[in-house]
């Protein structure tokens, strides 16, 4: 593979962007060395032109895409007319094609004109998509929409996360509580954490609370070492919330203060 970083620049300030993209090497054909040199990448979407130069494993030039007109044809008597080129350019990148878009019908779902622009712009494929809905479905969900699709694409939610969490413990989560798991960061590794701290089985609602508010096993040694044990995830997250340190309590009780609950600490 090839992999190029594209920029695109700030003349028009809608399309202001930067992409990674990668390409088989053998689809674009012969790469110019020693001197610069055009050449061609073409999908359904269009044609994506290069001019640059190549020195071993590194290169360096510019593009211009142009779109498919036939392509254009099919989005717009598919009802998606108007999309500008720099928009087209994304679904080149995802490899959009009409196969795609009778899929998605055949399969029950009218995305929005912008809804298929988020499906190319976060790399959406249809492989992906069918991969993605049938392992939703074997995981025992209904069928999301198209906008939930789109929300979990965009936040990394897929079969690996759904399979770590119900390995921590978490099964039988809804997408939303995926989604949310995901958006906070909660893994299988913070689980045990929170477990090795004598928090265990604990209910998605305070192991998700725990993980918004930076709780580690570290935090509650030190407030088990200050005397503070057998406490509830709930406590401990509020007195994270609220900022109290175990030096700060150390300060507190070396002034005087030797009986200091944490609900006068906080």
């Amino acid at each position: 593979q090839v992999c190029f970083t594209f920029i695109v620049p700030k003349d028009n300030r809608r399309y202001l962007s930067t992409n990674s993209r990668c390409f088989p090497r053998a689809d674009l054909g012969t790469l110019p060395t020693g001197q610069m040199g055009e050449f061609k990448l073409s999908r359904t979407s269009g044609t994506l032109i290069f001019n640059g130069i190549f020195d071993g494993a590194e290169g360096l030039g510019s593009f211009n895409f142009v779109p498919d007109p036939a392509f254009k044809k099919t989005l717009a008597d598919a009802g998606y007319a108007g999309y500008e080129d720099m928009e087209l350019l994304h679904f080149f990148f995802v490899d959009f094609t009409p196969g795609y878009l009778n899929y998605l019908k055949r399969e029950g779902f009218d995305p929005t004109k912008r809804e298929r622009f988020k499906l190319a712009i976060f790399g959406f494929s249809e492989t992906d998509f069918r991969e993605t809905l049938a392992s939703y479905e074997q995981a025992g969900y209904a069928r999301p929409t198209m906008k939930k699709m789109i929300e979990l694409r965009i936040h990394g939610v897929n079969e690996d996360y759904i399979k770590e969490l119900a390995g921590a413990g978490y099964k039988n989560l809804t997408l939303d509580d995926v989604k949310k798991a995901k958006i906070h960061g909660l893994s299988a590794e913070f689980v045990n954490d929170m477990a090795s701290a004598g928090f265990r089985n604990l209910e998605f609602k305070d192991i998700i609370n725990m993980s918004i508010h930076g709780i580690s096993s570290e935090y509650v040694d030190d407030l088990n070492r200050m005397g503070y044990t057998g406490l509830a995830a709930q406590e401990v997250v509020k007195t994270k919330i609220h900022g109290v340190s175990t030096s700060g309590i150390a300060d507190l009780k070396s002034a005087g203060l030797t009986y200091l609950t944490l609900k006068q600490a906080r």
